[in-house]
């Protein structure tokens, strides 16, 4: 809900504020061409942060085998068993979480 709240409700005016401000700096022949240049400058910083979010998801694999080592043993070490939620009651559930939740209180 917030990505969508901060990206696709808050994107076009940013691109809009973006492509005006780049309008100002680009010395086209006419308004239509800076206009259009300006639009394809501001829309082709979409891609750049894409490329960027790419990096970050790649660099964020580096330590996934680390982090689900350190949760399993966080696990093993505060008493709670491994179990499945699917074959689990509900009892059992709900006393799995709140041990997880009281865990992360302390």
């Amino acid at each position: 809900m917030v990505s969508h709240l901060l990206g696709d409700a808050i994107s076009p005016t940013i691109i809009g504020a973006l492509s005006d401000s780049l309008y100002h700096y680009l010395n086209a022949p006419t308004e239509n061409e800076g206009r259009g240049l300006s639009m394809q400058f501001s829309l082709f910083v979409t891609s750049i942060i894409c490329v960027i979010g790419g990096a970050a998801f790649l660099v964020s694999t580096l330590t996934v085998e680390k982090d689900r080592e350190a949760v399993e043993n966080f696990v093993r070490t505060s008493g709670m068993e491994r179990s499945t939620s699917i074959n689990a009651s509900d009892g059992e559930f709900d006393e799995h979480r709140s041990l997880l939740v009281n865990s992360f209180k302390n």
